[in-house]
């Protein structure tokens, strides 16, 4: 997203040259930076009051980016009306201004001096700033944020989640460690492939190595919920003593992973608030409640790997175990709750699902169990029973803190009653 960003302003910074120059106004004075807005501005009927006040907001007011949000959609329309593209070139230079800004500039080459964008489509203009405050609501509103994020530390990934990487530190052997780094470092450059290397693995078989692989993977599963690009791995053999790790991608489209990210960050700050007055107990169980609401179980993919990460849940609404238990790890951190994802097999077929601390102990959390039913039936807070999950088997059992085989608390009424 920084990468638009930056073509968003280059692309229109190199135009106003050519749009200033159009409307009779020597070129040079779109080269200095502050007299071209100025200039621009006039071009198309702002008025210099205007843009005093614009400028104001934006540098002292706390919704600064609702200004900002506004001036992305509504400033390509009032060019392209200006300078003769239109509706249709307004609505392209949202998409990609640094092709479409350049071509009015300095291809198209025409300026319409009786052009008023914000009085002639008064209405176009209205909706767009609708759209800029939605806009602005769902991505960039001003947020508390997680407080545990450190941008400094080696394990920090995104804004969503703060690992400690605790399995990696403290379980994994050093060939898995080095698996599990490369994993994460091609998560981080969206490398959806990596070569089984003998040498530099340490691997005496390919299976041995492959094995290993999915075991880092498991980790990386675990200590890192907010990697929304992760969604299972698999081995792709080439010959007899090579092959490649494939890993799967859950992001449909890669290249707003960042706007992703700002519209969970706003949807895990809106839990914050519902639950900042809650006991731990209400936490809980509002997170179960707020999973089963906000996502359902994926039957008709649930074969795939499209449908394991956290992205699924937040924002195509559908995901299968893996998906719910890393939103609720995320959830859980972010209001304050000790918690842990686990892997392992339930009901005889692979399953993931969460610990949780309440009281000093430790229990089983299972949101699947709540997304799989309705609120009605009689088993729906079966994921919040201790004695229902204790058939559940951990895959790796050394990895996590071991748990009561007691129900974590009695559900009352008002529990029951709780909204998400």
């Amino acid at each position: 997203m920084i990468y638009y960003y930056i073509l968003y302003i280059l692309g229109i910074y190199i135009s106003i040259i050519g749009f200033i120059n159009l409307a009779g106004i020597p070129f040079w004075r779109g080269i200095i930076p502050g007299l071209n807005i100025y200039y621009l501005a006039k071009v198309i009927h702002v008025h210099w009051v205007y843009i005093i006040l614009l400028t104001l907001c934006i540098i002292f007011l706390p919704v600064r980016m609702l200004f900002v949000t506004s001036i992305f959609f509504i400033l390509p329309f009032a060019i392209s009306y200006s300078y003769g593209g239109g509706f249709f070139g307004g609505l392209l230079a949202i998409v990609a201004p640094f092709l479409v800004y350049p071509y009015l500039a300095f291809f198209k080459r025409r300026y319409n001096e009786d052009e008023n964008f914000f009085g002639d489509h008064f209405l176009i203009f209205i909706i767009l700033f609708i759209i800029s405050c939605v806009a602005f609501y769902l991505f960039f509103r001003p947020i508390e944020g997680n407080k545990l994020i450190d941008k400094k530390n080696e394990a920090y990934f995104n804004n969503l989640y703060m690992s400690d990487e605790r399995v990696y530190n403290e379980y994994l052997t050093d060939t898995q460690k080095l698996m599990y780094k490369d994993l994460v470092k091609s998560y981080k450059k969206n490398i959806m492939e990596l070569d089984i290397d003998f040498v530099k693995y340490n691997c005496f078989s390919m299976t041995a190595c492959v094995t290993d692989f999915y075991i880092a993977h498991d980790a990386i599963y675990i200590d890192h919920p907010e990697i929304l690009r992760a969604s299972g791995i698999g081995y792709k053999k080439v010959d007899a003593e090579t092959g490649t790790i494939k890993l799967y991608n859950a992001l449909e489209l890669s290249f707003a992973n960042d706007l992703f990210i700002y519209r969970i960050e706003r949807m895990i700050d809106d839990v914050k608030y519902a639950t900042k007055d809650m006991t731990d107990k209400q936490k809980i169980i509002y997170v179960y409640k707020y999973i089963d609401k906000l996502a359902y179980y994926d039957t008709a993919f649930m074969r795939t790997a499209k449908n394991q990460s956290a992205y699924n849940v937040f924002i195509m609404r559908n995901a299968v175990c893996a998906g719910f238990a890393k939103t609720a790890q995320i959830l859980f951190q972010n209001i304050g709750i000790e918690s842990y994802s686990v892997v392992g097999v339930a009901n005889g077929g692979g399953h993931m699902w969460n610990i949780v601390k309440y009281k000093d102990n430790y229990y089983y959390f299972d949101a699947t169990v709540a997304v799989s039913l309705t609120e009605s039936t009689p088993e729906y807070y079966d994921g919040l029973n201790q004695e229902f999950m204790n058939s559940y088997s951990e895959e790796y059992p050394t990895w996590n803190p071991k748990v009561r085989s007691t129900k974590m608390f009695e559900l009352t009424d008002e529990d029951r009653a709780m909204k998400a």
